[in-house]
């Protein structure tokens, strides 16, 4: 239902003037359309912009629908083998993650296998693993982290380090346009792509 919405607001300002793919996905071209033409999108809640069912990032939001921090957790097995970030000797196969975001998870990295490759994985390093289930607080606030119920992920943290905007991280080239469109199409958030910093982090929440 809320991809027919965004699908609706993607002709509608196409009509007037845009060239969005009508593909109800809210990524960044369609949200700086709605930016540029707030005539046709002030009726519309942000929360119907949402690709996905995932709950707002709030804490009452994320303990509703996940329930309590480091509960419920799966060990997905990868695709493709991973690298800790911070010790790319150590290879990872697989690693924990909230059951309810398990098989999402999997279509990603699935198709980010597909489309890239080995050789493409290993170039853009897109195997550069910065971890998943990590119960603590935000690094810049009191809140608790969405880590801790499994549900984000970081990757390459080291060329797309927190304070970084898009002038920096290497997730803002266009070469990870379409691994960006695998994460998007699942409803998953980018902190980088929302918010133009920490590219390395990847959520399944709203803002």
């Amino acid at each position: 239902m809320k991809k027919d919405k965004i699908k609706l607001i993607q002709m509608l300002l196409n009509k007037n003037g845009s060239n969005l793919v009508v593909d109800g996905i809210a990524g960044p071209a369609t949200l700086s359309a709605i930016e540029a033409n707030p005539q046709i999108s002030d009726n519309w809640a942000d929360e119907e912009l949402s690709n996905s069912d995932w709950p707002d990032q709030s804490t009452n939001g994320l303990l509703n629908y996940y329930g309590q921090v480091g509960e419920n957790q799966v060990r997905l097995h990868l695709p493709y083998p991973h690298k800790l970030a911070w010790d790319t000797g150590t290879i990872v196969n697989s690693y924990l993650c909230h059951e309810k975001v398990h098989d999402s998870l999997k279509r990603v990295l699935a198709q980010t296998f597909s489309h890239y490759k080995q050789e493409g994985i290993e170039e853009l390093r897109l195997n550069l693993w910065g971890g998943c289930l990590n119960v603590r607080p935000m690094r810049a606030g009191k809140r608790t982290s969405t880590h801790s119920w499994g549900i984000a992920v970081d990757y390459d943290p080291e060329n797309n380090k927190f304070r970084w905007g898009s002038d920096k991280a290497t997730f803002a080239k266009p070469e990870y346009d379409a691994w960006w469109s695998f994460w998007e199409a699942e409803g998953w958030t980018s902190l980088g792509r929302s918010k133009n910093k920490d590219w390395m982090h990847i959520q399944a929440a709203n803002f």
